[in-house]
């Protein structure tokens, strides 16, 4: 299955979706699809939930039980160069570093959309 089909929605999973955020004095919350790299060829789109300083893993937007999570504390965040996959689709990079040296990386459809991640989650680290 290439890149694009997934991307597109084709693939059996819906088209990516949007994310809503929710900004208050006590807490940041950001929900939306994100796509993770499962080999260098083949993409995932999971559901991630930012709910104060921990970011949760869902299979989908619909799913109750998370498939992980990850704390924030002690994380760095480091905007990456955009990625074309082929002639029509790139993709928005991001990619937290998690402490004692371990690296993800999470991509989105649009620099928007990649933006808000990056001022969210800069927010709830304290940046």
């Amino acid at each position: 299955m290439s890149p694009t089909t997934i991307l597109s929605g084709t693939a059996g999973g819906g088209s990516i979706e949007s994310f809503f955020v929710n900004d208050d004095k006590n807490s940041v919350q950001i929900e939306g699809e994100m796509i993770r790299k499962a080999t260098e060829t083949k993409l995932k789109k999971y559901w991630y939930c930012l709910l104060g300083k921990e970011l949760y893993v869902y299979k989908n937007k619909h799913e109750d039980k998370h498939k992980g999570m990850h704390n924030l504390i002690g994380v760095f965040i480091k905007d990456e160069p955009e990625e074309r996959l082929d002639s029509s689709t790139v993709l928005y990079p991001f990619k937290l570093i998690f402490p004692p040296n371990k690296a993800r990386t999470y991509y989105l459809l649009s620099q928007e959309d990649k933006d808000r991640w990056i001022r969210a989650i800069k927010k709830v680290i304290g940046y």
